[in-house]
């Protein structure tokens, strides 16, 4: 059995930064920034960026009296990739931890995380872990079953096993970045959508950028929970545009697949899916590489509604799961 690294006497704890933003939703914060500094490892630092004016946040965070707390509340709104770009340059820390306001960690993540991260050759290192997905119909783990990727990292983050299997997608609150990688591969500022793929896809294309997997839920991921997420108004033609402008960061096979699903997804949401399958389809055996559990992803995202694809995920989530307890930090 691999010791905790708590027991190791000799091992020196790095300075991990929990960046945190957030806005106009004290509650949840407070919640945030108990979960990073309630973590099993040692040496946690907290940094909360409230994006824009919130009086409110500020005096629920700052009632926690927290030495370990730093909170930065910007003057104006900045969005969520420069609020969390705002984080990463005021952390000291050798590692940066994110975690979404509304979203939780279990106690020993970071350092279950940490002690992989300590094991990868390289400064430019980015583990992720499993998560559990709280939608509506059930808890899912993701991702399911999925290594590491050995070849294409968007073909790790966006091919799909099965029409119920989730792919290798990694949620921002799973990730431990180095804070070099961090520094180097900022997020894009004002991107709407896609960002924390456009993040991956980016940061995973700089040489010697490495990454690891690990495979246990350490991170809840409370997609249910609507309210003040950010992006969450279809449109799969910024989807389209996004993806066509950055065609060299993904293979011939995961744009197929992120055109069958995530596009094709918000255009029946749209009301627009017979309109919006024509450029897609064009764009998918032009640019793509169309295997037929692609096209069949495209048809069950085409014509099954997405309640339905829920609570089939759900059901099969359900006897997957069986048995397995994950419990919030508290």
């Amino acid at each position: 059995m691999k010791r905790s690294i708590l027991s190791t006497e000799r091992f020196s704890w790095p300075l991990v930064s929990a960046v945190i933003p957030t806005r106009n939703r004290p509650v949840m914060a407070s919640r945030a920034v108990r979960c990073a500094l309630n973590q099993t490892y040692p040496n946690v630092e907290v940094v909360v960026v409230i994006d824009g004016s919130d009086p409110e946040t500020m005096n629920a965070l700052t009632a926690l009296d927290e030495s370990r707390l730093r909170i930065i509340m910007l003057s104006q709104n900045v969005g969520g990739s420069e609020a969390r770009n705002v984080g990463v340059r005021e952390a000291t820390g050798d590692w940066v931890a994110f975690l979404d306001d509304d979203d939780e960690w279990l106690p020993a993540k970071i350092e279950k995380q940490v002690s992989v991260a300590m094991e990868m050759a390289g400064a430019l290192s980015f583990v992720a872990c499993q998560f559990v997905d709280g939608g509506r119909y059930g808890k899912r783990v993701l991702p399911v079953l999925h290594e590491s990727p050995r070849s294409s990292f968007s073909d790790f983050l966006l091919c799909r096993p099965s029409l119920f299997g989730g792919s290798g997608y990694v949620q921002t609150s799973t990730w431990l970045v180095s804070k070099q990688l961090a520094d180097i591969c900022p997020f894009t500022p004002g991107l709407k959508r896609n960002q924390d793929l456009d993040w991956m896809l980016r940061a995973m294309s700089i040489p010697g950028a490495r990454f690891t997997l690990v495979m246990e839920p350490l991170s809840i991921f409370n997609s249910a929970q609507e309210t003040g997420r950010v992006s969450k108004s279809p449109d799969w033609q910024f989807h389209y545009r996004w993806a066509l402008d950055n065609l060299h960061y993904f293979s011939k096979k995961a744009l197929a697949y992120f055109l069958a699903t995530t596009c094709v997804e918000d255009a029946v949401k749209q009301g627009q899916r017979l309109s919006a399958s024509v450029h897609l389809l064009y764009a998918m055996f032009r640019y793509g590489d169309v295997s037929l559990r692609c096209l069949l992803l495209f048809a069950y995202y085409f014509l099954c509604p997405e309640n339905l694809r829920q609570r089939a995920r759900g059901a099969v989530a359900s006897i997957r799961n069986r048995g397995r307890k994950v419990l919030p930090c508290g």
